[in-house]
This record gives C-alpha cells, sequence and structure tokens, in this order.
C-alpha cells in the first residue's frame, strides 16, 4: 500500500500523479483498463465495474455534455 507522505503542497499532483500511475501498471485486471474519449484526452484510467465513460466527469466529461448541449441548441 502507498502512503502519500505529508507535504508543503507544490508536489502533490505529482505524488498523485505516481500514486495513480502505480495502481494503473499493478492492476491485475487489464480489461479494466479503459482510454479516455475526450478530445485531446491520453489518460488511461481504470474501470473495474465497466460504468465510466471518462478520466474525469469534471473535465473530459463536462466538457462533451457541454459540446453536445450547444450542438442541440445550435440545430434547434
Amino acid at each position: 500500500r502507498w502512503a502519500i507522505p505529508e507535504s508543503t503542497g507544490l508536489e502533490l499532483p505529482l505524488l498523485e500523479l505516481g500514486r495513480a500511475s502505480g495502481d494503473l501498471l499493478a492492476s491485475t485486471d487489464l480489461n479494466a483498463v479503459r482510454s479516455c474519449p475526450g478530445r485531446d484526452c491520453d489518460w488511461l484510467f481504470l474501470d473495474p465495474r465497466g460504468r465510466r465513460r471518462w478520466c474525469t466527469m469534471a473535465v473530459c466529461g463536462n466538457r462533451a455534455k457541454a459540446r453536445r448541449h450547444a450542438a442541440r441548441r445550435k440545430g434547434a
């Protein structure tokens, strides 16, 4: 199990990236590894339940929903 040490804050994103990368590399179920379909997003993520679509709903998922909404409103 990985533990993130206390830090001053600036290295936390790098530590989180390292932790997430370690989880991905140590995964035994490679069928759960997904690639985000977001525009200009090359992130991989674990989806053990097979229900996620985006690496993060807050970024990629929200952008895709906003694009679809704008396209519907433009077409109406």
